[in-house]
């Protein structure tokens, strides 16, 4: 049985999930969750604690991977 994630988590997914789409059209391939938290109207602690839920840790100093966040949330 997988972990279960919070509701608030989920219903904050579909936000994360157009910003990075939004990142991924301009050809990004890493974005840090200070940029998401300002696509996605949260706080950038919101962000890393969402994802980390998630099972996806970015890189301190180089962020997350773009594609790869596409397909976890997508999942």
């Amino acid at each position: 049985m997988g972990r279960r994630i919070p509701e608030a988590t989920v219903s904050r997914l579909p936000l994360y999930y157009r910003s990075l789409l939004a990142v991924a059209a301009d050809r990004t391939t890493t974005v840090s969750s200070e940029r998401i938290a300002e696509l996605a109207h949260v706080s950038a602690a919101q962000v890393r604690k969402d994802l980390s839920r998630l099972g996806s840790y970015g890189t301190r100093g180089v962020g997350y991977e773009v594609p790869q966040l596409l397909r976890l949330i997508r999942s």
